[in-house]
């Protein structure tokens, strides 16, 4: 895979074998994870929750950004403190419709076949 950063110079990413994987495991929860919709997008993105979209193709980086500003649209619960009481991804997935987590596993399932080509990772 090639390297983000050389001698602090950004080289972007030609090959996308690491958001492959990081997809294909996100895939893997969105089946096998219990609960509904929303709790198995919970789980599945913190699979991926660290991509950065300079390892997407640029054709699918709306997409990426679309999905984690949906994941995480209502922020962090805290309490009195400030204390962070729910992480905002926690949070979200309990305060959405159960059709907005399918909305939002159709896009992950989409992103995968868009960025993948049909082809494995390893």
């Amino acid at each position: 895979m090639a390297q983000l950063f050389s001698l602090g110079v950004f080289r972007p990413m030609k090959n996308h074998d690491h958001s492959i994987e990081m997809l294909t495991n996100v895939l893997k929860c969105l089946a096998t994870h219990s609960g509904d919709a929303r709790e198995r997008v919970a789980v599945a993105y913190q699979c991926c929750s660290h991509m950065m979209p300079e390892e997407l193709p640029e054709s699918c980086r709306k997409d990426w950004e679309w999905i984690k500003k949906e994941v995480t649209k209502f922020g962090p619960l805290t309490d009195y403190k400030g204390d962070v009481w729910r992480g905002s991804v926690e949070n979200t997935m309990k305060t959405v419709r159960k059709s907005t987590g399918e909305k939002i596993a159709k896009k992950f399932y989409a992103l995968y076949w868009a960025v993948s080509k049909n082809r494995p990772y390893a």
